[in-house]
């Protein structure tokens, strides 16, 4: 219990142990330079303990169970160490996941295309036949990337190609490179590859092209907001959903199960805006605003009060609702900063001071 209620203030062994695992699994989520050396090792032992219900897998289309769609074995008569089970359980307990809402097309090809998570079918099936390990070990196709550069190849240089020549005979220099290696047919390989491709998702298929959504802030905007944080000025909230530069950034935790097959957010079109009914929102929780008689009398530290200045004066106060765990000053400070968002109207410019 609190300490104003006669307990010692201990803190929450369970949940703080929940929070460790998570920040070990945050660890193995690294896939840039900077991922620990244990994760590499963590990869090989969840790579042999695939589950029963996922069939056979073969080692090499296998890359990381958070970004493909099978799964390593959690249950007690696995062989995977305690550590590595007890971190898997936690993410999954808490839904740690890629959401994607909407990616760029370049994060889109870093994605594995073997076991891809917004696979059809039929590209499910495809993951184990004798084509799909030549395009694998032959042609190093890993990824979606990967795809691509296979289905652009040029068969022919210089002249024309012959309509009527067997493409198996096919004499540019890839396809020669591809035959030295031990491929037998290279134009079947580079058809499979086109038909891998085509059995993606919209939503993860790098041609295909997401609606402008506006939320994106242009690059002057992007500059300005900087020389702004820098100067101690107001910034503008940049509310972007595009998820841009390495996939480790893409991570969340407490995911929606269907963030995965949800098509990207649109923003809604504004009306016309009037800079002169800019609103000011000044925000504060519970302890700055102690003295508030009526944040006294609610007796709750997820407490915070607003006071609107501009087009709606007014000051308002917000509760963090009753049920929800870890309530703190901050919460009530969230909590006034959300009910100012929904009082004024869309096409009214909100500068918030917190």
């Amino acid at each position: 219990m609190p300490k104003d209620q006669g307990g010692i203030g201990l803190l929450d062994i369970k949940s703080r142990n929940e929070a460790i695992e998570l920040t070990w699994l945050r660890g193995y989520l690294k896939l840039d330079g900077d991922r620990p050396t244990w994760a590499y090792a963590a990869d090989v032992l969840l790579s042999i303990h695939v589950t029963a219900d996922a069939g056979e897998i073969r080692p090499s289309a296998q890359i990381n169970t958070f970004l493909q769609t099978w799964k390593p074995a959690t249950h007690g008569k696995t062989g995977l160490p305690r550590y590595l089970t007890t971190m898997l359980r936690i993410g999954k307990k808490y839904n740690v996941s890629l959401a994607a809402i909407k990616l760029d097309r370049n994060l889109k090809g870093k994605l594995p295309i073997w076991y891809h998570m917004g696979a059809s079918k039929k590209l499910r099936r495809l993951n184990n036949t004798s084509i799909s390990d030549c395009l694998r070990e032959t042609h190093g196709i890993l990824r979606v990337v990967d795809l691509l550069r296979l289905t652009r190849r040029q068969h022919t240089r210089g002249d024309a190609p012959n309509p009527n020549a067997n493409p198996s005979e096919c004499i540019c220099d890839d396809c020669i490179d591809d035959m030295a290696q031990g491929c037998l047919h290279p134009h079947k390989c580079i058809a499979a590859a086109a038909n891998l491709l085509e059995q993606v998702a919209a939503k993860w298929h790098p041609h295909t092209a997401t609606p402008g959504d506006g939320l994106s802030h242009t690059r002057t905007r992007r500059i300005d907001n900087i020389k702004a944080h820098g100067a101690g000025q107001p910034v503008c909230f940049d509310p972007s959903i595009t998820e841009r530069g390495d996939l480790s950034e893409a991570f969340r935790v407490f995911v929606h199960p269907d963030t995965h097959d949800r098509p990207p957010a649109l923003r809604i079109r504004r009306g016309r805006v009037v800079q002169d009914e800019t609103t000011s929102a000044y925000v504060a929780d519970a302890y700055t605003l102690k003295g508030n008689r009526s944040l006294r009398e609610r007796d709750t530290p997820a407490s915070g009060g607003v006071h609107l200045s501009g087009l709606e004066s007014r000051t308002m106060v917000a509760t963090a609702p009753a049920d929800m765990e870890g309530r703190t000053d901050r919460t009530g400070e969230l909590a006034a900063t959300t009910l100012a968002v929904m009082t004024i109207p869309l096409d009214v410019p909100l500068r918030i001071v917190s």
